[in-house]
């Protein structure tokens, strides 16, 4: 596996379910580390086999840096 990571961000009006999921496919696709990107004032790294739901989980809880 790449140990390479790639930023990004998204367009205004996507909700956090709809960039996990087109992160965690763009990093499979691409077949990089994590795909990385800041959401509502949160930082994510998403993997190949990120767990969406936790991601969601962990964004709700508070938490602001959320490697999946």
């Amino acid at each position: 596996m790449s140990k390479m990571s790639i930023r990004v961000s998204f367009t205004a009006g996507v909700s956090l379910r709809e960039a996990l999921t087109e992160a965690k496919e763009k990093a499979e696709k691409l077949g990089v580390a994590f795909i990385e990107f800041s959401f509502n004032g949160a930082s994510f790294a998403v993997s190949p086999q990120a767990d969406i739901e936790r991601g969601i989980e962990e964004f709700e809880k508070g938490i602001r840096a959320i490697v999946i």
